[in-house]
């Protein structure tokens, strides 16, 4: 579409009238001051006016353009599935928290990872629900497939097998608690302490097929919604117990 087209289209539609209308303002004192029609002093009150203008107009410009970006970043935080980047923010933090009912795709995925930053110094919390837990407290998951509550008392017992193995051969700063509580939600809380933290929240479904979701993603800048998750699973840890590994045969 050509310059006078769109011109013509904006026109009829009502658009950009402001845009139009400076524009024309701007050409008719330029004619008019080479013509010596308007005086120079005159000239320059009225292109100091359109400077004006076309501020404000940009000014609205980019307040749009962030508010859409804005908008946009919101709905990024929503996802079906685990973010691509989960699985690297977790294994490159010196200070991670993790919540589960057994984690034991976590712990696997990530066991190389977590042995090295222990060694290292890093410090890591790790929540699951405890084994003897009441039967609605070990399915809170509610999988579509409906999982036996036996094998999943046998999935947390084999998590907690390999973190005592972890715990073992590494001698780092790791503690594994449990709780009796049935969680609503799983968590990846990477940094907890500092104001990069991120939290990686899975809301657990009923009867969902396939995956739990939806998937959050928090931060800081998130105000409210990122406190209010961060106040549940520091609660969620302060009530929890410290875990026995004698309990584990």
């Amino acid at each position: 579409m050509g310059r006078l087209s769109r011109a013509r289209s904006d026109l009829r539609k009502r658009k950009n009238l402001d845009v139009y209308a400076t524009a024309t303002t701007a050409a008719v004192v330029c004619v008019l001051s080479l013509a010596d029609v308007v005086p120079d002093s005159k000239a320059s009150s009225v292109i100091l006016a359109i400077l004006a203008v076309l501020s404000f107009t940009a000014l609205e410009t980019r307040t749009a353009v962030e508010e859409s970006r804005s908008q946009g970043a919101s709905l990024d935080r929503f996802t079906s599935t685990f973010p691509v980047e989960l699985i690297k923010a977790r294994e490159s933090s010196s200070d991670i928290y993790l919540i589960g009912v057994d984690l034991a795709r976590t712990i696997e995925q990530s066991y190389g990872a977590f042995d090295r930053n222990l060694r290292k110094g890093a410090r890591i919390r790790i929540l699951l629900t405890d084994p003897d837990a009441s039967e609605a407290a070990l399915s809170a998951r509610h999988h579509f497939s409906g999982s036996d509550v036996e094998a999943i008392r046998a999935s947390v017992q084999s998590s907690l097998r390999t973190l005592r193995k972890l715990q073992s051969e590494t001698r780092g700063d790791l503690t594994v608690r449990t709780t009796e509580i049935a969680l609503i939600f799983g968590v990846n809380f990477v940094a907890p302490s500092k104001k990069s933290a991120v939290m990686y929240v899975q809301m657990y479904s009923y009867r969902l097929r396939g995956e739990s979701r939806p998937h959050l993603r928090l931060t800081t800048a998130d105000g409210e919604w990122y406190d209010s998750y961060a106040e549940q699973v520091e609660n969620l840890w302060a009530d929890s117990k410290d875990f026995d590994f004698a309990r584990v045969t």
